[in-house]
Protein backbone atom coordinates (compact mmCIF):
# COMPACT_ATOMS: atom_id res chain seq x y z
CA UNK A 1 0.00 0.00 0.00
CA UNK A 2 1.59 3.69 -0.42
CA UNK A 3 1.85 5.97 1.96
CA UNK A 4 4.12 8.65 0.24
CA UNK A 5 4.39 10.09 -2.85
CA UNK A 6 7.20 12.09 -3.85
CA UNK A 7 7.26 14.28 -6.79
CA UNK A 8 9.85 16.44 -8.89
CA UNK A 9 8.49 19.67 -9.82
CA UNK A 10 9.41 21.04 -13.72
CA UNK A 11 8.49 18.84 -16.05
CA UNK A 12 6.68 16.61 -13.86
CA UNK A 13 4.29 18.07 -11.44
CA UNK A 14 4.03 21.74 -12.81
CA UNK A 15 2.56 21.76 -16.67
CA UNK A 16 5.33 23.59 -19.55
CA UNK A 17 4.33 26.79 -18.82
CA UNK A 18 5.07 26.42 -14.89
CA UNK A 19 2.53 26.06 -13.45
CA UNK A 20 0.26 23.24 -11.18
CA UNK A 21 -2.66 20.95 -12.37
CA UNK A 22 -6.09 23.08 -11.47
CA UNK A 23 -7.01 19.79 -9.83
CA UNK A 24 -3.80 20.15 -7.33
CA UNK A 25 -5.04 21.03 -4.15
CA UNK A 26 -7.98 18.84 -4.63
CA UNK A 27 -6.06 15.76 -5.53
CA UNK A 28 -3.82 16.58 -2.66
CA UNK A 29 -7.11 16.05 -0.60
CA UNK A 30 -8.13 13.08 -1.61
CA UNK A 31 -4.59 11.56 -1.08
CA UNK A 32 -4.75 12.69 2.40
CA UNK A 33 -8.28 10.72 2.69
CA UNK A 34 -6.27 8.00 1.96
CA UNK A 35 -3.75 7.85 4.16
CA UNK A 36 -1.10 9.13 1.70
CA UNK A 37 1.73 12.12 2.37
CA UNK A 38 2.36 13.71 -0.59
CA UNK A 39 6.17 15.24 -1.09
CA UNK A 40 7.88 17.55 -3.36
CA UNK A 41 11.53 16.51 -4.34
CA UNK A 42 12.59 20.35 -6.38
CA UNK A 43 16.16 21.84 -7.06
CA UNK A 44 14.49 24.95 -6.37
CA UNK A 45 15.31 27.02 -3.56
CA UNK A 46 13.00 27.38 -0.86
CA UNK A 47 11.84 30.72 -1.37
CA UNK A 48 9.96 29.75 -4.77
CA UNK A 49 8.60 26.82 -3.76
CA UNK A 50 7.05 28.91 -0.91
CA UNK A 51 5.63 31.55 -3.48
CA UNK A 52 4.28 28.20 -5.90
CA UNK A 53 1.98 26.62 -2.55
CA UNK A 54 -0.75 27.29 -0.32
CA UNK A 55 0.66 28.22 3.34
CA UNK A 56 -2.61 26.10 4.27
CA UNK A 57 -1.70 23.01 2.21
CA UNK A 58 -0.05 20.08 4.21
CA UNK A 59 2.72 19.42 2.66
CA UNK A 60 6.30 17.90 2.68
CA UNK A 61 8.86 19.68 1.59
CA UNK A 62 12.82 19.35 0.08
CA UNK A 63 14.26 21.70 -1.97
CA UNK A 64 18.05 22.25 -3.61
CA UNK A 65 17.85 18.44 -4.30
CA UNK A 66 18.21 17.02 -0.73
CA UNK A 67 19.65 19.81 1.37
CA UNK A 68 16.56 21.34 2.71
CA UNK A 69 12.86 20.05 4.09
CA UNK A 70 10.09 21.45 5.48
CA UNK A 71 6.43 20.61 6.56
CA UNK A 72 4.54 23.30 5.11
CA UNK A 73 7.07 26.43 6.46
CA UNK A 74 8.43 24.78 9.42
CA UNK A 75 12.07 23.79 8.69
CA UNK A 76 12.70 20.12 9.34
CA UNK A 77 16.59 20.12 8.74
CA UNK A 78 18.96 21.43 6.71
CA UNK A 79 22.31 20.75 5.02
CA UNK A 80 24.78 23.22 4.29
CA UNK A 81 27.32 23.60 1.20
CA UNK A 82 31.35 23.38 2.40
CA UNK A 83 32.98 27.08 2.23
CA UNK A 84 35.83 25.43 0.52
CA UNK A 85 33.21 24.25 -2.60
CA UNK A 86 31.77 27.72 -2.60
CA UNK A 87 35.22 29.29 -2.77
CA UNK A 88 35.82 26.99 -5.94
CA UNK A 89 32.84 27.57 -7.90
CA UNK A 90 33.36 31.16 -7.70
CA UNK A 91 37.15 30.54 -8.53
CA UNK A 92 35.81 28.45 -11.74
CA UNK A 93 32.74 31.29 -12.84
CA UNK A 94 35.27 34.43 -12.13
CA UNK A 95 37.20 32.97 -15.36
CA UNK A 96 34.03 32.67 -17.80
CA UNK A 97 31.76 35.44 -19.35
CA UNK A 98 28.80 32.15 -19.74
CA UNK A 99 27.98 31.78 -16.46
CA UNK A 100 26.78 33.14 -13.37
CA UNK A 101 26.24 31.74 -9.82
CA UNK A 102 23.53 32.64 -6.79
CA UNK A 103 23.83 30.80 -4.25
CA UNK A 104 20.91 29.84 -1.83
CA UNK A 105 20.77 29.39 2.29
CA UNK A 106 17.28 28.75 4.48
CA UNK A 107 16.02 32.19 4.17
CA UNK A 108 17.92 34.29 1.31
CA UNK A 109 19.75 34.14 -1.81
CA UNK A 110 22.92 35.39 -2.21
CA UNK A 111 24.39 36.44 -5.69
CA UNK A 112 27.01 39.43 -6.69
CA UNK A 113 26.60 42.49 -8.30
CA UNK A 114 28.42 41.64 -11.02
CA UNK A 115 26.91 37.93 -11.33
CA UNK A 116 23.46 39.98 -10.73
CA UNK A 117 23.88 41.88 -13.54
CA UNK A 118 24.32 39.25 -15.94
CA UNK A 119 21.01 37.08 -14.39
CA UNK A 120 19.19 40.83 -15.70
CA UNK A 121 20.59 41.37 -18.97
CA UNK A 122 19.54 37.38 -19.74
CA UNK A 123 16.13 37.69 -18.44
CA UNK A 124 16.33 35.76 -15.54
CA UNK A 125 15.89 38.97 -13.05
CA UNK A 126 12.62 37.57 -11.71
CA UNK A 127 14.22 34.63 -9.83
CA UNK A 128 16.90 36.88 -8.48
CA UNK A 129 16.48 38.70 -4.96
CA UNK A 130 15.64 42.57 -4.81
CA UNK A 131 18.64 43.53 -4.04
CA UNK A 132 21.93 41.35 -4.41
CA UNK A 133 23.45 40.42 -1.73
CA UNK A 134 26.81 38.48 -1.69
CA UNK A 135 27.55 35.32 1.01
CA UNK A 136 29.79 36.16 3.63
CA UNK A 137 32.66 33.47 4.28
CA UNK A 138 30.42 32.30 7.24
CA UNK A 139 27.02 32.84 5.54
CA UNK A 140 25.65 28.79 5.80
CA UNK A 141 24.57 27.89 2.09
CA UNK A 142 22.41 24.69 1.03
CA UNK A 143 23.30 24.96 -2.63
CA UNK A 144 25.46 26.74 -5.16
CA UNK A 145 23.45 27.06 -8.49
CA UNK A 146 25.34 28.20 -11.63
CA UNK A 147 23.11 29.51 -14.64
CA UNK A 148 25.28 28.24 -18.37
CA UNK A 149 24.15 31.39 -20.73
CA UNK A 150 24.26 29.19 -23.66
CA UNK A 151 21.27 26.57 -22.13
CA UNK A 152 20.79 23.02 -21.43
CA UNK A 153 23.58 21.28 -23.77
CA UNK A 154 26.40 23.85 -22.38
CA UNK A 155 25.28 23.17 -18.80
CA UNK A 156 25.69 19.39 -19.42
CA UNK A 157 28.83 19.39 -21.07
CA UNK A 158 30.18 22.44 -18.20
CA UNK A 159 29.33 19.15 -16.10
CA UNK A 160 31.51 16.62 -17.89
CA UNK A 161 34.60 18.82 -18.19
CA UNK A 162 34.69 22.45 -16.57
CA UNK A 163 33.21 21.16 -13.20
CA UNK A 164 34.52 17.48 -13.42
CA UNK A 165 37.55 17.85 -10.98
CA UNK A 166 34.70 18.47 -8.12
CA UNK A 167 32.91 15.44 -8.51
CA UNK A 168 34.90 13.89 -5.90
CA UNK A 169 33.58 16.51 -3.61
CA UNK A 170 30.62 17.57 -4.35
CA UNK A 171 27.48 16.19 -6.65
CA UNK A 172 27.54 18.33 -9.69
CA UNK A 173 24.22 17.44 -11.85
CA UNK A 174 22.74 19.26 -14.50
CA UNK A 175 19.29 20.06 -13.32
CA UNK A 176 17.63 21.33 -16.27
CA UNK A 177 16.91 24.35 -18.53
CA UNK A 178 20.61 25.35 -18.39
CA UNK A 179 21.36 25.20 -14.45
CA UNK A 180 23.78 23.37 -12.73
CA UNK A 181 23.19 22.54 -9.42
CA UNK A 182 26.42 21.92 -6.76
CA UNK A 183 26.16 20.50 -3.19
CA UNK A 184 27.92 18.67 -1.13
CA UNK A 185 28.50 14.76 -1.53
CA UNK A 186 25.57 12.30 -1.83
CA UNK A 187 23.07 15.28 -1.40
CA UNK A 188 20.64 15.05 -4.05
CA UNK A 189 16.86 13.53 -4.56
CA UNK A 190 17.36 10.14 -3.06
CA UNK A 191 18.99 11.58 0.15
CA UNK A 192 15.29 13.59 -0.10
CA UNK A 193 13.14 10.75 -0.69
CA UNK A 194 15.15 8.78 2.40
CA UNK A 195 14.60 12.03 4.68
CA UNK A 196 10.64 11.58 4.21
CA UNK A 197 10.71 7.94 4.51
CA UNK A 198 12.39 8.25 7.91
CA UNK A 199 10.18 10.94 9.39
CA UNK A 200 6.65 9.30 8.31
CA UNK A 201 8.19 5.99 9.17
CA UNK A 202 7.32 4.80 5.56
CA UNK A 203 9.37 1.46 3.34
CA UNK A 204 10.70 1.76 -0.08
CA UNK A 205 7.34 -1.00 -1.29
CA UNK A 206 5.46 2.16 0.27
CA UNK A 207 6.64 5.24 -1.96
CA UNK A 208 5.93 6.38 -4.84
CA UNK A 209 8.26 9.16 -6.65
CA UNK A 210 8.35 10.47 -10.16
CA UNK A 211 10.40 12.53 -12.04
CA UNK A 212 11.44 13.68 -15.55
CA UNK A 213 15.36 14.78 -15.24
CA UNK A 214 18.94 13.29 -14.75
CA UNK A 215 18.78 14.68 -11.39
CA UNK A 216 15.72 12.87 -10.50
CA UNK A 217 17.70 9.55 -11.61
CA UNK A 218 18.71 8.50 -7.96
CA UNK A 219 15.25 8.47 -6.41
CA UNK A 220 14.27 5.55 -9.11
CA UNK A 221 16.62 3.03 -7.63
CA UNK A 222 14.39 3.59 -4.50
CA UNK A 223 11.31 1.89 -5.38
CA UNK A 224 9.70 -0.55 -7.89
CA UNK A 225 7.27 2.77 -7.61
CA UNK A 226 9.14 4.37 -9.59
CA UNK A 227 7.38 6.04 -13.02
CA UNK A 228 9.46 8.66 -15.18
CA UNK A 229 7.00 10.66 -17.10
CA UNK A 230 5.90 10.03 -20.45
CA UNK A 231 7.69 13.64 -21.59
CA UNK A 232 10.92 12.70 -19.88
CA UNK A 233 14.04 12.08 -22.41
CA UNK A 234 15.08 8.52 -23.09
CA UNK A 235 17.62 8.04 -21.20
CA UNK A 236 15.36 8.86 -18.40
CA UNK A 237 12.42 6.83 -18.88
CA UNK A 238 15.43 3.85 -19.28
CA UNK A 239 16.22 4.13 -15.62
CA UNK A 240 12.58 3.83 -14.30
CA UNK A 241 10.93 1.36 -13.39
CA UNK A 242 7.38 2.58 -15.28
CA UNK A 243 6.57 5.79 -17.41
CA UNK A 244 3.03 7.45 -16.80
CA UNK A 245 0.78 6.96 -19.32
CA UNK A 246 0.00 10.60 -19.67
CA UNK A 247 2.60 14.11 -19.97
CA UNK A 248 2.93 16.90 -17.43
CA UNK A 249 0.28 18.58 -19.22
CA UNK A 250 -2.04 16.19 -18.62
CA UNK A 251 -1.61 15.91 -14.69
CA UNK A 252 0.62 12.67 -15.90
CA UNK A 253 2.27 12.23 -12.15
CA UNK A 254 -0.77 12.80 -9.79
CA UNK A 255 -3.18 10.87 -12.26
CA UNK A 256 -0.65 7.56 -11.67
CA UNK A 257 -0.85 8.24 -7.97
CA UNK A 258 -3.98 8.33 -7.92
CA UNK A 259 -4.57 5.00 -9.63
CA UNK A 260 -1.48 3.60 -7.86
CA UNK A 261 -3.76 4.38 -4.38
CA UNK A 262 -6.88 3.32 -5.37
CA UNK A 263 -7.91 -0.67 -4.33
CA UNK A 264 -6.20 -3.25 -6.44
CA UNK A 265 -9.30 -4.01 -8.35
CA UNK A 266 -10.32 -0.87 -9.19
CA UNK A 267 -6.43 0.91 -10.53
CA UNK A 268 -6.93 -0.26 -14.53
CA UNK A 269 -2.93 0.32 -15.67
CA UNK A 270 -0.48 2.04 -13.36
Amino acid sequence: MIKLGVFDLDGTLLTSDGRLPETFYRDVELLHCRNVSVAIASARPAQFLFEMFDRDVDLLISGEDGNIFFRGRQLLCARYVSGELTARVYAIAAGRDDVAVVCSGPDELYVSAGHYRRFIAWGLGRFMPEAPKEPAEDTKLCKIHVYCRDGIEAAKQMVSSVFAEMQARGDVLETGYGWIGITEKNSNKASAVRFFQEYLNVGDDETAVFGDSSNDIPMFALTEHAYAMKNAPADVRQKAKRVTEDDNDHNGAMQALLRLTLPPDERGPV
